[in-house]
């Protein structure tokens, strides 16, 4: 994974890899939390398994489906299992489609059962989550923790390499911006300004 852009693919191999496992789902896809923000960013499957380009940003609180799932997230639990079905499985539907676009209510909320499981796998970042029709065995409950195990060490190592980046890129930002200073103060006349203008030029391009 090279960019924020692969989630969504990340997403969709997600279900397909489920579906060959036999673990089938509704939706899946990676959730991430945001504290300081205090959002939740999702990059998640349509029901068909294919993905959505673009992630959604919804609260991690505000109802106590969500409530519960950030508590068990706060408190680093494994694996948390919410089922909910009837009035309180719409009425926690309701409260997401006043937070996520049009399209995303219509293509997952309007094809969500009656009764539905939610399994959140934690890992530091956020958690792996799953709407499925059904609850799952303790044995498919398993892979699903192993997969957010998994997918936390590539995620760590894709941040990690983000940061590195990032500093590179700072490091060069600043050696250019030397050079540039350097140039300027050594200016003895007007006439040398088109040679700084030159090098910033340089320096940008």
């Amino acid at each position: 994974m090279q960019n924020s852009n692969e989630l969504a693919e990340a997403a969709r191999i997600l279900y397909h890899e489920f579906g060959k496992l036999g673990i089938k789902s509704l939706s899946c896809g990676y959730m991430f939390i945001d504290e300081n923000k205090l959002k939740q960013t999702a990059w998640v499957t349509l029901p068909d398994g294919t993905i959505l380009p673009n992630f959604i940003d919804f609260p991690p609180t505000g109802d106590h489906v969500l409530n519960e799932r950030y508590e068990s997230w706060k408190m680093k639990q494994p694996l948390h299992v919410c089922t909910i079905q009837g009035e309180i499985n719409t009425a926690h539907h309701q409260f997401l489609s006043q937070h996520v676009p049009e399209n995303v209510a219509k293509d997952i909320f309007a094809h969500i059962s009656d009764s539905i499981t939610f399994y959140g796998a934690n890992f530091s970042n956020g958690y792996l989550l799953i709407l499925a029709p059904y609850l799952f065995s303790p044995d498919e409950e398993l892979i699903i923790v192993r997969f957010a195990r998994v997918f936390e060490l590539t995620y760590t190592r894709f941040l990690d390499l983000k940061l590195a980046e990032a500093k590179a890129r700072e490091a060069q930002i600043e050696l250019a911006l030397e050079r540039v200073r350097s140039k300027t103060l050594a200016m003895q006349s007007s006439d040398e300004l088109s040679t700084i203008i030159g090098l910033i030029y340089q320096e940008l391009g």
